[in-house]
């Protein structure tokens, strides 16, 4: 009897857990699936979500399609240590970080500094924003194996969309950014190394990059080159995890049908 109820409790707390999962894995789904809106500042505009209240991120902006339009920095580039499960597999590897500056925001625009002559600069008074741009194995850490990734005039647009950063205080092993050594995506430890001009604006929210249409990053400017890497993150595999789900849906459904006849029997 005591055998029977014990795995009776476990299955149906297996099925409620599945059964939320589903639900909230659905919500963000429905939500990525609409048209991707431009948020990239304008007309000399700093974007601050600065103290946002999550209740109003939750209901306007969490899970919202997004681009952003701008110059990616690869000068400018952070590695966050990152194990990623590709076909049953476990691979070592890093979370890409860089600023984008965007098109028109900040002090400056891009048309300004592309009547300059002399030698490039992406600018620093321009408004940043921190994207993860996805995932690459543990073999292209170093910048020389990635030869595709080089400073130019080009404007990219970048797909994705807006995410919560954790507290400051919540990690378990903080950054050491003076000596270049990171454990964490902390927007504020990112945006006060890197220097960025808003770095108080943008310290509670990053850009991750999605695949939301079938080409995640194309070139304003000229023919779009496609890289395997870095591996962009699909929609489902972001959701798990903001959410930090420990397993699978599909774990808690094995788990729901294979206990329920247990204790189904044990109770006979």
């Amino acid at each position: 009897m005591s055998i029977g109820l014990l795995t009776g409790g476990i299955a149906y707390f297996n099925w409620r857990l599945k059964l939320r999962k589903e639900f909230m894995l659905g919500h963000g789904l429905y939500r990525l699936s609409g048209i991707a809106q431009n948020i990239t500042p304008w007309r000399s505009q700093w974007l601050t979500w600065y103290r946002m209240p999550d209740q109003e991120y939750d209901a306007y902006y969490k899970f919202m399609p997004y681009y952003v339009i701008g110059q990616l920095d690869y000068s400018k580039e952070v590695l966050i240590p990152k194990d990623k499960t590709i076909d049953g597999v476990t691979h070592k590897g890093f979370d890409v970080v860089n600023p984008l500056y965007c098109y028109d925001g900040g002090t400056v625009n891009a048309e300004t500094i592309k009547a300059k002559e002399g030698v490039f600069d992406i600018g620093t008074d321009r408004a940043a924003i921190v994207v993860n741009r996805g995932w690459i194995p543990y073999e292209l850490k170093d910048k020389r194996n990635r030869l595709w990734e080089r400073n130019s005039r080009q404007l990219v647009k970048i797909n994705g969309t807006f995410l919560k950063a954790k507290d400051i205080h919540d990690y378990k092993i903080p950054n050491n950014p003076s000596n270049n050594e990171w454990h964490n995506l902390a927007p504020e430890d990112l945006a006060r190394y890197w220097e960025l001009p808003n770095r108080t604006e943008i310290k509670q929210f990053y850009f991750q990059q999605l695949k939301i249409e079938d080409a995640s990053t194309n070139i304003i400017e000229g023919n779009a080159a496609q890289y395997r890497w870095p591996m962009i993150k699909d929609k489902q595999e972001m959701i798990r995890e903001v959410y930090g789900w420990l397993a699978h849906e599909k774990f808690n459904k094995l788990a729901y049908y294979t206990l329920t006849p247990i204790s189904a029997f044990s109770m006979w």
